[in-house]
């Protein structure tokens, strides 16, 4: 097949065709040939790889294995059923005190609110400032009375004063008695106490007035700060009650039975727990073998890589079936070159470029199976 192929590169032909071999190692059991059809400058050897993963399959939740379906060795596809948990009798105690505890929290939050609302009832500041609006109204008729009240007062001891002085300028004369005199200073002396009480009820009625308005102001700030540190209080439980909700759901969930199924396919490597056997979350159950990428080493010579780039397309036959592949890699390593004659001996620069399968799923139909 060399032969061949170099006599085709001494021809010259433009487009050159490698027949290669591929040798396939799956787990030591089974290989395969495989030939790769370049769409550049023709290769000397190629290799094939499959990949494998091993995974783990672990319990999202404490619990008690309830049964488990597959054994070690066993193949199973996506959505097969591969092992079932059960409730943990050590959640119960659990779940009824936080049942316990949320309900005391809003027996909590019932108990401020009915106080808010007996305090509420028992004070009646709504009462309270309705009363006092309505001796403000009072206070307010009875003050303009007295205003009008006041201007009648200063017309009266005007005319009091204006008398008094006319008497004391007859007294001086000798026109009048100092009797008549004292008479007229008697009458305005009465009359500006009559005023002076006017003036003081008014002073009165204004800071009585004032007073009401603050009465007021406190009532309506008496109810404020109730029904928000009734509110405050009552967010806090419900904070509380809220995160006992959540412990209290996720508890439950944990409760509930729980079916794995598989969300790959795969083989069964190791069966890590049993029926009856408690679980912790996170805690492995299984431990099984998927496929991973299938990917293929062809190895050139430099010269004739040259054109070769990352991303190239590239198709690959297996059989009679051809896949079509991408370059994941070139990398250049120097060790004994896999196609020497015998009779050529040492080392040999040569460049590995990886092919990974675009369609691995047809590739693995075809024959090539992961690990």
């Amino acid at each position: 097949m060399v032969d061949e192929f170099d006599q085709l590169v001494s021809r010259g032909r433009r487009r050159w065709v490698a027949a290669i071999l591929v040798n396939l190692a799956l787990l030591a059991m089974a290989g395969f040939v495989a030939h790769v059809l370049l769409t550049r400058s023709g290769g000397l050897t190629v290799q094939s790889v499959v990949a494998s993963e091993t995974i783990r399959i672990s319990a999202e939740r404490r619990g008690t294995i309830k049964a488990v379906y597959v054994v070690v060795g066993q193949q199973f596809k996506e959505g097969n059923l591969l092992f079932e948990l059960e409730d943990d009798p050590l959640l119960d105690s659990p779940i009824a005190e936080t049942e316990k505890r949320i309900k005391e929290y809003e027996r909590d939050i019932a108990e401020l609110e009915s106080a808010a609302a007996r305090r509420l009832r028992e004070f009646d500041p709504n009462l309270k400032i309705e009363s006092a609006r309505q001796l403000i109204r009072e206070k307010q008729v009875a003050l303009k009375n007295l205003a009008t009240s006041l201007e009648g007062a200063d017309r009266r001891l005007a005319i009091k004063e204006d008398m008094m002085k006319k008497a004391q300028d007859l007294f001086e004369a000798g026109a009048v008695t100092r009797a008549r005199l004292d008479s007229y200073r008697l009458d305005w002396e009465t009359e500006r106490a009559a005023r002076d009480k006017i003036v003081a009820d008014t002073n009165l009625l204004q800071t009585e007035i004032a007073g009401l308005e603050k009465q007021i102001t406190s009532y309506f700030q008496w109810k404020a700060d109730l029904t928000s540190s009734t509110a405050e209080q009552v967010r806090d439980i419900r904070d509380k009650q809220a995160a006992s909700g959540a412990e209290l759901a996720k508890l439950l969930s944990e409760k509930t039975l729980l079916i794995c199924k598989s969300k790959v396919s795969g083989l069964v490597a190791a069966v890590l727990k049993n029926k009856g056997e408690g679980v912790s979350p996170g805690e492995p159950i299984l431990e099984v073998t998927t496929g991973g990428s299938i990917w293929t080493e062809a190895y050139f010579r430099p010269e004739n890589a040259n054109q070769i780039r990352p991303g190239d397309r590239m198709t690959v036959r297996y059989g009679t079936v051809t896949f079509p592949a991408i370059v994941e890699s070139i990398n250049p390593i120097t060790k004994p070159f896999p196609f020497q004659r015998p009779m050529v001996l040492g080392t040999e620069n040569y460049v590995v470029v990886r092919l990974a399968f675009i369609e691995p799923e047809p590739a693995k139909q075809a024959g090539l199976r992961p690990g």
